[in-house]
C-alpha cells in the first residue's frame, strides 16, 4: 500500500484536492482489475516499463503522501467512492498531450480532465 499511496502523491500536485487524487488512485485501481491487463497486481501496474514515469525517474522515493493522498489510495484499493468509469485506465498531462502531436494517447478515446491531466478510456471501449 505504500507504493501505491507514493505514486498516487508523486503524480498528483500539492494544489489538487481528494477527487483529483482517487482519480490517480483509480487509474491504478481500474487497471488492476481490467482484463486488458491479465491479472496484475498493483506492483505490477505501477512497475510495468513506460507507465508511471514517476515510479522510473526515482520521484516516487522522495514524497511524503498526505493524508488526503493515503486516504484515496486506501479508499480506491477498497472499492470505495470510484470517481471513474472501470474501463478509464490511462491519463497524461495536458502539456504533455499538446507537446506531443501524434501520441499514442490521441488513439485513446477520452473520458475528461482534472486541472491538468487528461483521463482516457481502454481502446477497446466502445463508447455505448
Amino acid at each position: 500500500m505504500a507504493l501505491y499511496a507514493d505514486i498516487v502523491a508523486a503524480e498528483t500536485y500539492s494544489w489538487w484536492d481528494y477527487q483529483g487524487y482517487k482519480m490517480i488512485a483509480d487509474v491504478i485501481r481500474n487497471r488492476v482489475e481490467h482484463p486488458a491487463f491479465a491479472e496484475c497486481t498493483v506492483r505490477d501496474v505501477i512497475t510495468a516499463p513506460n507507465q508511471f514515469t514517476t515510479y522510473s525517474n526515482g520521484n516516487w522515493l522522495t514524497v511524503v503522501p498526505n493524508e488526503s493522498q493515503v486516504q484515496a489510495t486506501i479508499d480506491a484499493a477498497n472499492g470505495v467512492n470510484m470517481t471513474l468509469p472501470p474501463d478509464v485506465v490511462f491519463f497524461c498531462t495536458r502539456e504533455y498531450y499538446e507537446a506531443n502531436p501524434g501520441n499514442w494517447f490521441e488513439t485513446l478515446p477520452y473520458y475528461g480532465s482534472y486541472d491538468n491531466t487528461m483521463f482516457f478510456y481502454h481502446s477497446s471501449w466502445g463508447g455505448e
